[in-house]
C-alpha cells in the first residue's frame, strides 16, 4: 500500500477516456502526460529542504508539481507535508520532469512578533530535478520564480540562457531592491536557511523580517504576490508605494527582539541555532545603504568624458579600515581593468586610460583577511561625443604658417577640447 503522506495524482484515466472518445481535452490539459508509475516512471529523485518564513509548523501541507520544459504544470503532482516545526520535508520519487515546483501552504513562526501567524501563507520554488535535491522554500524563493521563467521566455539562440544563469540574474536583481550586493554571496535563496550562520542565510532573514514588517498573514500575501508581478518583466521594483512600504519596514524593525524571538522559538524546539547576522543588511536609518559599515559610492556615475577619472566614496568611519578599488568592464567584475588594495582615504585616481564603454566599480572593505562590500555596484559610461574637423583640410593648401583650427563642437555638456 502507498504511503499516505505521498500520493501521485495523475490523469492518466481522464486522458485515456477522452482519447478514446475522441473528446477535446479541456484547457491546461496535457496531451503527453502519462502515469510515472507506468509507462513513464522517470528518474528517481528525492527532494527535501525546510520551508520557512520563520520556520513553517509541523503539517504544512507540501505539494511538489511537475513542469513542463516551458514551466506549464503536466497535470502530475506528489502530496507531503512538513514532519516537524522545524519545517522539513523529506519525499521519493520517480519524477517525469526536469522542473518541478514546490508550493507550501501553512501557519508560520512570526520572527517579528515572537508568536505563530494566525493565517496560513503561500510560498514557493522552482527545482531543476536531479538525482537529490536540497529545495529549501522561503519568500525570497517565491519572488523569483516568475522572473526566472520571464528571462528563460526571452531567451534565444542569439543570447541563450539556462536555468542556473536566470537564477543568478533573477537573485541579483531581487537582492538590489533591498540594497545588498549578491556577489558576495555563496549560496542561492533555495540553499539559505535561516537558523544558520554566514552572509547569505543574514540575507534570509533581513529580506524576510523587512518584507513581514507589521503585516498580517493576507496583507503579507498580498504584498509578495505585488513585488513578484512588479519584478517579473524587467527585474525592477517601480511602485513607488511598494518601494516606500519596504523602506518604512526596514526603518521600523526591531533587530534585537527578530533575533530574540527566534532564539527563543528554536530553543522551545530543543534546538541549539546560531541566528545568523542579518543585522548588517538591512537598512535601518533609510538611506539606501544597508547597515553594517555604511558608505555610498559617489562618482563616477553615468555619462563622463575623462579618460583618467577619480572614484570618490564616503568614508565608512570604522578606525583602521582599508579600502580595495576594482574597476571591471562586466558587472560580475571577471574582467577586472584596474584594482588597488589597502587604501586609506575614500577616493582614489585611475592609472589606466579608459576606452569609451561602459565601465562597472566596488569599493571592498579590507578587515585582516575579511573582504566585505556593503556599497553595492555602481557603473558608468565614457563618451567623448564626436567632434568633426572643419579645416582646414587634408585637401586644403595655406600659404600662411599660422594657420586657424576650425571643428564642429560636441554635444556633450562640460566637454573641453585639447
Amino acid at each position: 500500500m502507498q504511503d499516505a503522506s505521498f500520493r501521485p495524482i495523475t490523469l492518466f484515466f481522464a486522458l485515456l477516456f477522452s482519447l478514446q472518445s475522441g473528446c477535446t481535452l479541456s484547457p491546461g490539459t496535457n496531451n503527453n502526460q502519462q502515469d510515472p508509475g507506468e509507462d513513464n516512471p522517470g528518474e528517481s529523485a528525492r527532494l527535501k529542504g525546510v520551508v520557512q518564513k520563520g520556520p513553517f509548523v509541523q503539517g504544512s501541507s507540501v505539494t511538489i508539481q511537475e513542469l513542463s520544459d516551458n514551466f506549464v504544470p503536466t497535470g502530475t503532482s506528489y502530496l507531503t507535508e512538513t514532519n516537524d516545526d522545524f519545517g522539513a520535508f523529506d519525499i521519493e520519487s520517480p519524477i517525469g520532469s526536469d522542473y518541478v515546483e514546490i508550493i507550501t501552504e501553512g501557519y508560520y513562526f512570526n520572527e517579528n512578533k515572537g508568536a505563530l501567524s494566525d493565517g496560513e501563507i503561500t510560498v514557493r520554488v522552482l527545482v531543476k530535478v536531479e538525482d537529490s535535491a536540497e529545495a529549501n522554500i522561503n519568500i525570497l524563493t517565491t519572488l523569483e520564480r516568475e522572473r526566472i521563467k520571464v528571462l528563460l521566455e526571452n531567451a534565444s539562440e542569439e543570447t541563450p540562457m539556462t536555468f542556473d544563469e536566470a537564477r543568478t540574474q533573477a537573485e541579483k536583481e531581487i537582492l538590489e531592491v533591498f540594497h545588498i550586493d549578491s556577489s558576495t554571496l555563496d549560496k542561492n535563496f533555495s540553499e539559505m536557511d535561516i537558523s544558520e550562520g554566514g552572509e547569505s542565510n543574514a540575507v534570509l532573514l533581513a529580506v524576510s523580517a523587512i518584507l513581514l514588517g507589521d503585516n498580517s498573514p493576507a496583507e503579507l500575501s498580498e504584498l509578495i504576490s505585488k513585488i513578484t508581478t512588479d519584478i517579473k518583466e524587467d527585474g525592477s521594483l517601480d511602485n513607488a508605494d511598494r518601494i516606500a512600504e519596504l523602506k518604512a519596514n526596514a526603518q521600523a524593525l526591531d533587530l534585537e527582539a527578530v533575533r530574540t524571538n527566534l532564539q527563543e522559538r528554536y530553543n522551545d524546539l530543543g534546538l541549539s541555532i546560531d541566528i545568523p547576522e542579518f543585522e548588517d543588511f538591512v537598512d535601518s536609518d533609510g538611506d539606501g545603504v544597508r547597515n553594517g559599515p555604511d558608505y555610498n559610492l559617489l562618482e563616477p556615475i553615468g555619462t563622463i568624458t575623462n579618460t583618467l577619472p577619480s572614484l570618490d566614496w564616503s568614508d565608512a568611519e570604522i578606525e583602521g579600515i582599508k579600502y580595495k578599488v576594482q574597476v571591471a568592464s562586466d558587472e560580475a567584475f571577471d574582467t577586472i581593468v584596474e584594482e588597488q588594495e589597502d587604501l586609506s582615504a575614500s577616493t582614489y585616481q585611475l592609472s589606466t586610460v579608459l576606452a569609451e564603454t561602459t565601465y562597472y566599480w566596488r569599493v571592498l572593505l579590507q578587515s585582516g583577511e575579511t573582504e566585505t562590500n556593503t556599497g553595492g555596484v555602481k557603473s558608468f559610461n565614457v563618451d567623448l561625443g564626436t567632434v568633426t574637423s572643419t579645416g582646414p583640410t587634408n585637401a586644403s593648401t595655406i600659404n600662411d604658417t599660422k594657420p586657424t583650427f576650425t571643428w564642429g563642437t560636441s554635444d556633450l555638456p562640460s566637454v573641453t577640447y585639447r
